[in-house]
């Protein structure tokens, strides 16, 4: 008879550590609204491999932004959210192409420094102040659905586009979780109809096991939000980005170091 550990092709460690890695993302996403994939795909890495953790952390995105759904449904910016939807939805079925085919370090450098330039640009009092605003969404729709593909960091592209035309915290977090539900579900049913082969049991499986894990942190990471002003998630949101985005540089250098000492 099979076991969890079984179906989930994990032993107990990494059971262990994805759930703990789940956890702390999820808490992350109910309070920012973004950051779960990022943070999934940089923590996880170091035990799981990039193309395995890509599909779960689609899939429990999905989840996570249904769990949010009454919390955040009357700010959603819905006109924002189709026109990032509809550029997104061209770049996934080529990002996740370039998934299957890129070295795991060439990626995760070109997603953490392109994430790290905009949230400093943002930082350092960046706004975007245009009447093109279809033009804008749909640029940063198509740069979003890439990094989503490539390694589920979509919605980070997204919050900063909203906070650059001065979206308020809770219209920025609703409309990039909910620009999340539909276009990771658009990438789930883009990779299936394509046959990427990154959507398999084994994943279904690993998702179904991390669900509970994701409630309880979506709902504390809510909660937090509820008692957090304006201008502190302004500033704690910008920053997360870039912790994330350093994160992720420094694992590309650690890679870098680990196969400079095996040659």
């Amino acid at each position: 008879m099979q076991t969890l550990l079984d179906l989930v092709a994990l032993d107990l460690a990494q059971f262990l550590l994805l759930s703990m890695v789940v956890l702390v993302a999820a808490i992350i996403r109910g309070f920012s609204g973004f950051g779960f994939g990022a943070i999934l795909l940089t923590a996880g890495s170091l035990f799981m491999r990039p193309v395995d953790l890509v599909p779960v952390s689609l899939i429990l995105e999905i989840a996570a932004t249904v769990h949010m759904l009454g919390n955040i449904w009357r700010h959603i910016d819905w006109k924002t959210v189709g026109w990032i939807v509809a550029a997104s939805l061209v770049t996934v079925p080529f990002a996740q192409i370039l998934l299957l085919n890129l070295p795991v370090t060439g990626t995760r450098l070109i997603v953490s420094v392109s994430v790290f330039t905009l949230a400093l640009m943002l930082l350092r009092g960046f706004t975007l102040k245009t009447d093109r605003l279809r033009t804008v969404y749909f640029t940063g729709g198509l740069v979003s659905g890439a990094l989503n593909g490539i390694a589920a960091v979509g919605g980070i592209v997204c919050t900063l586009m909203v906070l650059a035309l001065q979206a308020s915290p809770a219209v920025a977090r609703a409309t990039t979780s909910m620009y999340l539900l539909i276009g990771n579900i658009g990438a789930v049913g883009i990779g299936h109809a394509a046959n990427t082969g990154l959507f398999t049991e084994t994943v279904a499986w690993r998702v179904v096991a991390m669900l509970p894990v994701l409630f309880l942190g979506v709902w504390l990471g809510t909660r937090r939000f509820s008692t957090t002003d304006a201008q502190s998630w302004r500033k704690i949101a910008i920053r997360l980005v870039l912790i994330l985005a350093i994160c992720g540089i420094l694992r590309v250098v650690y890679d870098i170091t680990v196969s400079a000492k095996a040659l």
